[in-house]
């Protein structure tokens, strides 16, 4: 199996990365003075295209966050120059050169265009308000305006949407690119201009510690055997530079499940069955004469196509031609419209645009064992139900150019449980088959089972050893994490300042008994101080300075004490009460604090007098840092003890 490490270009210069497939390749852009090109056939192996724009094409302006599209023939390239509004450039080639056609799109920055399956062009992109979009009456040609996803995370850019399954996913980036807490969130709606909704709450991707930090700025791409999708994102170097990412992504049913960052060894992307270049890892391709069908030659090999996905780029000379294997035929007998038929049904279907002659087309066919799909140009045009297939090998006509052509056989119906997942899972997924241990030794195991009463978590502790092995629980909804090495952990803060997260102990750390003092000095009005934990990906706001714009800026819980009110929260990069209370405390007096957590159970007492609990049974945060928070609030000092209960 061959493997491969993020983060794969070490160049230092793919900030913003985007990376679309055209013609069975891949092609990646990135924010460049001369938009440089990269391509690949596996989304590995990358090598370059050099500048697609001549030097001074923009000025002294540098274009940000390009994204390519292919549009009858042409391809168009949407950039934000220095963030100031979006130009339009074209290009015969995704390699270039491109020349401007557009300098006036307007629209603030990192636009993204996107060519719905029915044809129709769409174009989103980052203001104030949140995320903007708008049908596009040509490549060039907005239509009205529309907030399709108000945010309150702060600021927002790099949309992009991702339709699968007849929903549209919208990924997007959360606050200043140069912060550690750069991040990655989802929505998902019926139409393509919303209303999205959040897919989850709180970040889809963040990461804060170790060399992999302010994760973002990503784009979506279908895998070399396209059953599935990767997420490509950049990562933040200590430099300031940034590197491209891959980690694969999985949208069903308004759900998305990814196998989080990864530094470590991980399994290349799948590559389909067989190819007609040259790649290792996929069958070769190859042609013959055929012996029964004169002006016909076909594949020496019999392909297995009763759920497969076959892609062909051809060219077509002369009009009619034809392709099948087997029962499944396809013909083009004008340039508007292509037959397609099985054992079981045929239709014929008018294309988007004519199909032009000595020009390249893609054709995408798609099996599922009951429904054969067609996708001419990256429009679906015809599904037809089809029945059993016997292996069968694919012919055409003897003049139609095959530019391009795979198969990917067999492909699973649930690709997600054929990946290894690595360590540690955060949030509960289903039943993975293969874990992937950064390190060996002692694991927590929360697996969630259901019963008449609702849902409980049972805890258990597995030895792991390093790499990649089978899960010894499986068909349960796992968190798993490495298990904290001490069972007790003890800190005294004089914090200075008035706001702030001063987290310790290890990240960890799940069921635990914390105990803790604190000596208030000042409170402003609204302030507030008191406890975290379970803490995990904290960071501070801006490029990673501000501790006020950043003081919601983690994953996990706090109890925290007001003036006049005791309240319990979830944090997400966001803010949530959980519980709440009011008191009567001497706030001039050393306060106590009691938290008991044990699977998804809270209780807090405070100076022995008042009791908050929560049972945060649908998405519980199960392990993390203590730590002490300030908002507002000057604490002279506290004294925090941790006691572990795994």
């Amino acid at each position: 199996m061959r493997t491969f490490c993020n983060p794969i270009l070490l160049d230092c210069e793919r900030p913003d990365p985007f990376i679309a497939r055209f013609e069975g390749r891949y092609y990646l852009w990135a924010t460049h003075p001369q938009l440089l090109c990269h391509s690949s056939l596996n989304l590995i192996d990358w090598q370059s295209e050099g500048p697609t724009v001549a030097a001074g094409t923009f000025g002294n302006l540098v274009p940000f966050a390009p994204e390519v599209i292919r549009w009858e023939g042409t391809y168009y390239l949407y950039t934000s120059p220095s963030g100031t509004g979006h130009w339009v450039l074209a290009s015969d080639t995704p390699t270039g050169p491109f020349r401007v056609v557009k300098k006036d799109l307007a629209r603030h920055l990192d636009g993204s265009p996107f060519v719905d399956d029915d044809g129709q062009l769409y174009f989103y992109w980052a203001d104030d308000r949140g995320i903007m979009g708008c049908r596009m009456l040509d490549p060039v040609t907005p239509d009205q305006d529309l907030l399709v996803h108000p945010t309150t995370i702060g600021w927002t850019e790099g949309p992009q949407i991702i339709k699968e399954e007849g929903l549209y996913y919208l990924t997007y980036c959360g606050n200043h690119f140069l912060s550690k807490g750069y991040r990655i969130y989802c929505a998902v709606a019926a139409s393509p201009l919303g209303p999205f909704a959040p897919v989850q709450e709180g970040p889809l991707l963040v990461h804060t510690e170790g060399s992999s930090v302010g994760l973002g700025h990503c784009s979506t791409v279908k895998a070399p055997d396209l059953t599935y999708h990767y997420l490509c994102y950049h990562n933040l170097n200590a430099d300031r530079s940034r590197d491209l990412n891959l980690i694969p992504i999985f949208f069903s049913d308004g759900a998305v499940q990814l196998l989080d960052y990864r530094i470590d060894e991980q399994p290349a992307p799948l590559l389909p069955t067989y190819g007609s270049e040259p790649m290792a890892g996929s069958l070769p391709i190859e042609w013959e004469a055929s012996p029964l069908s004169p002006g016909m030659r076909r594949s020496k090999t019999r392909f297995t196509l009763d759920s497969a996905v076959v892609e062909a780029i051809i060219v077509a000379h002369t009009l009619p031609f034809i392709i099948h294997a087997g029962p499944l035929r396809l013909e083009c007998r004008s340039a508007d419209a292509l037959h397609l038929s099985s054992d079981e049904g045929s239709t014929t279907c008018r294309l988007p645009h004519p199909l032009t002659l000595g020009g390249a087309h893609s054709l995408l066919l798609e099996t599922d064992l009951s429904i054969l799909s067609l996708t001419f140009d990256a429009m679906v045009v015809a599904r037809i139900p089809m029945g059993a297939l016997t292996p069968a090998p694919i012919e055409c006509s003897a003049d139609l150019e095959v530019l391009h052509l795979q198969v990917t056989e067999a492909r699973p119906t649930r690709p997600l449980s054929t990946m290894v997942r690595p360590l540690p899972i955060a949030r509960a997924q289903n039943g993975p088959s293969y874990l992937a241990a950064s390190t060996g030794g002692s694991y927590l195991f929360h697996r969630f089972v259901r019963d008449a009463s609702g849902v409980h978590i049972e805890g258990s502790v597995h030895r792991l050893k390093k790499g990649v092995q089978r899960c010894p629980i499986e068909t349960a909804r796992l968190v798993i994490h490495p298990k904290a090495p001490r069972r007790v952990y003890a800190k005294k803060f004089s914090p200075r300042g008035s706001y702030g997260k001063y987290l310790f102990g290890s990240p960890w750390m799940s069921s635990t008994r914390i105990e803790a003092v604190i000596r208030r000095n000042q409170l402003a009005a609204g302030g507030s101080f008191g406890l975290v934990f379970r803490a995990t990906e904290s960071s501070e706001g801006g490029e990673g300075r501000d501790r006020v714009l950043g003081i919601d800026f983690f994953l996990g819980y706090s109890l925290m004490i007001s003036s006049n009110t005791i309240i319990l929260s979830k944090h997400r990069y966001d803010r949530e009460t959980l519980a709440a209370c009011f008191h009567s405390l001497h706030l001039g007096r050393p306060i106590k604090i009691t938290i008991a957590v044990e699977g998804y159970h809270i209780t807090a007492i405070v100076d022995g007098r008042y009791e908050l609990h929560y049972d945060d049974e649908a998405d519980p945060l199960l392990y993390g840092r203590v730590g002490l928070r300030l908002e507002a609030a000057l604490v002279d000092w506290a004294d925090i003890t941790v006691a572990c209960n795994d």
